[in-house]
């Protein structure tokens, strides 16, 4: 998977991070003099504790996420302090041979194509499209692979044999290119069959390539036998969200849910967590949602208190994805929330002391052993909340020292793999 990150920050100026300052939100470029761009400026709203700006925050986040892999003819497509590319931060594997192939022909010397080859060459370069968008903070740590996180959101890799297609394989050569023949022109009389046959393309190329998938090298009437998909388990293709539509205490109800402006059926406000995953399609539903109301949705919310627990599961339900099963009385004994929803928390948190905020975890090593194995119990992709959360990259380009409170890369990869297996 190709995984971008995007961050607003309260106090982007603070961030002495290059890595991370490349990938914080910016305004639209604007022209100075000379038609040079000027310097980015970041966007912030300065949110204080439960104000509406964070849940404005997270829609702007969402938006900007929205506009990866789509071709941006404004003023500051050509400069990479713009372009949504400075937000990956890992290239899929599609991603990674494309640009060694890229890098193959310059080393060749091939010569330069005229103008549609190089707008081509413009849209190829560009990331994929983001499928899953997940929130978190800076004081959440990941207590998943990456690898655990795609099977999670999209689905285990699996082959399928197809006996239909193998026993094809065994048709003499010139009956099957007959037969092969028949079936292009057939396919060229629709739509739907066109479309099936380049999803077959696409995952014999997979299978080929064994990514992972293949420990061998199968022959062509093999890999063409061979289908790989993706399995099916609760919370693949599906939005999570930790919520209900009852106020589950008094401050719920009398900051949060009273103070909804009333243009909103109170049957219809929702509250989750704000560490939630959504669906590319219900990314798109909560950024149209606008268009069809008299004010900004997030005008609602302005009065209420961490509003940014409220917006997206009631936006949702506003569009009927988000519902409440009526055959349950008890509304937290029901799973089924939407059959495009799931009822699930992408962070861990812990809420045993019944006090306005979750714990903190102060022992590093210590409570990343115990926490990370309960979150992942439960199915949780995130824990929170660590004090001093400044895990050590890869790069080596980590905090100056580290704590008893921060974990390095290496403590965290160590407990984490050794719970995956």
């Amino acid at each position: 998977v190709t995984v971008s990150m995007l961050c607003h920050a309260k106090f982007p100026m603070r961030i002495k991070s290059e890595w991370l300052r490349k990938r914080l939100l910016v305004k639209p470029p604007v022209l100075g003099r000379g038609y040079e761009l000027k310097d980015p400026v970041y966007h912030t709203y300065k949110p204080g504790w439960g104000s509406v700006e964070i849940a404005r925050a997270m829609i702007d986040l969402v938006r900007e996420a929205l506009r990866i892999g789509e071709i941006d003819r404004g003023i500051g497509r050509n400069d990479p302090r713009f372009q949504t590319k400075r937000y990956v931060v890992r290239e899929g594997y599609k991603q990674q041979q494309q640009q060694e192939e890229e890098e193959k022909n310059e080393v060749n010397g091939e010569k330069e194509g005229d103008d549609n080859e190089e707008e081509t060459k413009e849209d190829n370069d560009l990331p994929p499209p983001v499928d899953r968008l997940i929130f978190a903070s800076e004081t959440c740590l990941p207590i998943t692979t990456l690898e655990e996180v795609e099977i999670a959101l999209f689905g285990e890799i699996q082959e399928r044999f197809d006996e239909q297609t193998a026993q094809e394989g065994n048709v003499p050569e010139e009956e099957r290119k007959m037969q092969a023949a028949a079936e292009d022109e057939e396919t060229s009389q629709g739509d739907e069959e066109s479309v099936s046959e380049k999803e077959k393309d696409e995952t014999a190329v997979v299978a080929s390539q064994g990514d992972g998938v293949a420990e061998r090298k199968p022959t062509n009437d093999q890999a063409k036998a061979t289908r790989v998909e993706r399995k099916k388990a609760p919370g693949v293709d599906q939005s999570w969200f930790n919520a209900r539509n009852t106020p589950n205490n008094g401050y719920s109800r009398q900051l949060q849910w009273q103070k909804i402006h009333e243009a909103i059926p109170r049957q219809k406000i929702w509250k989750a967590d704000q560490w939630i995953a959504l669906t590319r399609s219900h990314a798109i539903c909560i950024m149209e949602i606008d268009r069809d109301l008299p004010r900004e949705l997030w005008t609602c919310f302005s009065q209420a208190k961490a509003s940014d627990e409220m917006y997206f599961p009631t936006a949702l339900a506003l569009i009927g994805v988000i519902r409440k099963d009526p055959s349950v009385d008890i509304e937290e004994e029901s799973p089924d929330i939407g059959d495009e929803v799931i009822r699930r928390r992408v962070t861990y948190a812990d809420w045993s002391e019944n006090a306005r905020n979750p714990a903190t975890f102060e022992k590093g090593v210590a409570d990343l052993r115990r926490i990370a194995k309960l979150a992942r119990e439960e199915g949780c992709l995130f824990t929170r909340k660590f004090a001093g959360s400044n895990m050590e990259q890869r790069t080596g380009e980590g905090t100056e020292s580290t704590p008893d409170s921060n974990i390095s890369f290496q403590e965290w990869e160590e407990i984490i793999t050794g719970l995956g297996k």
